[in-house]
């Protein structure tokens, strides 16, 4: 039993990375022209941000960067 929860252990973590690193590629998302597109969005404005009562009701925004291949 143990050797056959190490076993799916094993494959699913590698499954899981390789659909994680995949998946965009099958799909058709190009990831870096989207973290482009996600960085030029305006996000919250001053006005929007002012209306708000308290910082706890304020979205939170990650944008990560992401280096293409042949880039330098």
């Amino acid at each position: 039993m143990s050797v056959g929860y190490a076993m799916t252990y094993f494959f699913g973590t590698l499954g899981t990375i390789l659909a994680l690193r995949y998946l965009p590629l099958l799909v058709g998302i190009d990831l870096a022209g989207e973290l482009v597109r996600l960085a030029r969005e305006p996000g919250l404005n001053r006005k929007r941000a002012s209306e708000l009562a308290d910082a706890a009701s304020f979205p939170i925004i990650r944008v990560y960067a992401s280096r293409a291949k042949g880039s330098a």
